[in-house]
């Protein structure tokens, strides 16, 4: 909260403001509830060669590179899937894979069905779960 606070004090953008709007609805929903949400965060090459290991997650979000102030880094031909590739191991039974991405970027794959798709301002967020 106190970054998205920080970016809407020196740029004014409407997309911080809503994105902590947001952050403040959820931080709501979640001191309702009286429960955490466990969250496990890790750094990792999601389109190298050898499969991500680790536990198996409902809900997974990717920001990916979108070529202004970082690049992808690898030498794949499609590194979005390569990235949904990878990520089929960590995905749970019904699990959905969130993708944040440009609103030009094609999001597919053959082992995914898309869900959902929707912008805000220039990102498109697509929702895929295993077929």
């Amino acid at each position: 909260m106190t970054q998205l606070e920080g970016l809407y004090e020196a740029y004014g953008k409407e997309s911080h403001q809503a994105a902590l709007d947001s952050a403040r609805r959820l931080g709501g929903i979640l001191e309702d509830s009286g429960k955490a949400v466990p969250v496990h965060c890790f750094t990792s090459d999601i389109t190298g060669d050898k499969a991500v290991e680790g536990p198996k997650h409902d809900f997974i979000i990717s920001d990916i590179p979108y070529g202004q102030t970082v690049e992808w880094k690898t030498d794949r031909e499609d590194p979005v899937g390569a990235l949904l590739a990878n990520l089929e191991g960590l995905l749970a039974e019904g699990g959905i894979a969130a993708l944040v991405s440009p609103k030009n970027a094609k999001i597919q794959h053959d082992r995914y069905i898309r869900l959902s798709k929707f912008q805000l301002g220039k990102r498109k967020i697509t929702y895929l779960s295993l077929k």
